[in-house]
């Protein structure tokens, strides 16, 4: 009778310890889950400028909602009222951008995502590189020596504009430039990946600049075209 005693308490002693490492094995994958979640919802963040830091310094954090930079995972969203000029230098990449305002780029910028542009954007230094595409009614304006990356599905509506001295750069889409587009510096059109350049220019073209186009395919039916310098090259792939 005593063994069995002892049998049947290490048997109930066994179980109570499985139990037990169910119950932390629930626990960690819980947490694991939990920890997951939070970490993705923190990952798809939206951030806009509050203009909390007192000035128009893109890398001011107080300026942002959270007073956290935004980041390559980060939505990002620049509407306030009045007229504002926000300047971004150094190198930064965020997800997508929606801008109403004015933006000054003075370095380099990517937007893997969607840009939403109906203010002005002014890459006065360095490169801004839009490469999800789009739907914009604002202008855009690339200075002498910077450079403009127009890249996936960019519809610039009748009410946009593109000045540029400096390089505007088409890759992707299908594109369509319904609005006026003036560029004295160079337009590239296409890229030497293989993957073909579709691009639409409905507007009035006032000037190509030079003209460089690398396996894409390009229709011009707006009211006026010209450009001072026509170069086809053959892309290496």
């Amino acid at each position: 009778m005593l063994f069995k005693s002892r049998l049947s308490g290490l048997k109930t002693l066994k179980r109570t310890h499985q139990l037990e490492r169910k119950r932390q094995n629930y626990r960690r994958c819980f947490t694991k889950v939990l920890f997951e979640q939070l970490e993705e919802r923190a990952l798809l963040a939206a951030v806009s400028w509050d203009g909390g830091g007192g000035d128009l310094n893109w890398n001011t954090p107080e300026n942002w909602s959270g007073d956290v930079l935004p980041g390559s995972s980060d939505d990002v969203t620049i509407d306030v009222p009045g007229d504002i000029n926000v300047l971004s230098a150094g190198s930064t990449t965020i997800a997508s951008l929606q801008n109403t305002e004015g933006f000054v780029v003075a370095g380099d910028l990517q937007v893997s995502g969607a840009v939403s542009n109906s203010g002005t954007i002014d890459v006065q230094q360095g490169r801004m590189y839009l490469f999800g595409g789009g739907v914009s009614s604002g202008s855009f304006h690339t200075a002498a020596g910077a450079t403009l990356g127009l890249y996936g599905s960019q519809i610039l509506q009748p009410t946009s504009s593109v000045t540029s001295a400096g390089t505007v750069a088409f890759g992707g889409g299908p594109s369509t430039v319904a609005g006026t587009y003036d560029v004295s510096g160079t337009t590239e059109l296409g890229l030497d990946n293989g993957d073909q350049c579709v691009v639409d220019f409905s507007g009035d073209v006032h000037d190509f600049g030079t003209l460089s186009v690398r396996n894409a395919m390009v229709d011009f039916h707006g009211n006026s075209f010209s450009t001072t310098n026509l170069n086809f090259f053959t892309p290496d792939f």
